[in-house]
């Protein structure tokens, strides 16, 4: 898949929030894969033209977000 991480950011607390990036079409995927690790995580689309989308989780959770995402980039089709 198709995917940048567009920002990267500490935010209050023990959270990280990050922006990515995909091709139009990948964006309801993505969304469909956040949903399956149900509370590791919260998502939400920042700009649906642009494709954005807004990625909230923990930092106990941010390697296991890491390799999702890598896994991801490395599964292109």
């Amino acid at each position: 898949m198709d995917l940048e991480i567009v920002s990267r950011t500490k935010i209050e607390g023990n959270s990280e929030e990050l922006v990515l990036k995909t091709e139009k079409n990948n964006l309801q995927l993505l969304g469909y894969i956040l949903e399956t690790v149900e509370g590791m995580c919260h998502f939400t689309t920042v700009d649906k033209e642009e494709t954005l989308l807004k990625v909230v989780y923990t930092l106990d959770f941010k390697e296991d977000v890491d390799q999702i995402l890598q896994l991801l980039k490395e599964n292109r089709k």
